[in-house]
């Protein structure tokens, strides 16, 4: 049983490590924290290309169709670097809700959107049904 990142995930560690250090030093992210603006925009784009907000959704509806602890490899990245874009709901939560409870229609229509990085979603949840 292996406890360790596999070559392939290490490397995927070392180019987000790389891609974040250069784009979201944290003199920008500090600068970007005392601004008012909503998001970073080239950052959530530049992440969407390297198949952040794709990790977790299945090929067959545009993702990478990776494991959990891919999405960790991103996670940590995005935690260590402070980078300001949308990752847990957009990439995790929400793919998995629709992915789980969605209809065949709901599937084709947002997963899509989710992994190409075009849709940026929140997610809310609450103690009680209906």
């Amino acid at each position: 049983m292996q406890f360790g990142l596999s070559p392939e995930q290490m490397l995927l560690r070392d180019s987000l490590d790389d891609y974040l250090g250069s784009q979201a030093p944290l003199e920008r992210v500090r600068r970007f924290a005392e601004s008012n603006e909503g998001r970073a925009e080239d950052l959530a784009s530049g992440v969407a290309e390297l198949g952040a907000s794709a990790v977790l959704i299945p090929e067959t509806y545009g993702g990478l169709g990776l494991s959990p602890v891919d999405a960790c490899v991103f996670a940590e990245a995005f935690g260590y670097h402070a980078t300001p874009v949308a990752y847990c709901a957009t990439a995790g939560i929400v793919p998995a809700a629709v992915l789980a409870a969605g209809s065949d229609a709901q599937k084709e229509k947002w997963l899509p959107k989710l992994a190409s990085g075009e849709l940026i979603v929140g997610a809310a949840l609450s103690e009680h049904s209906g």
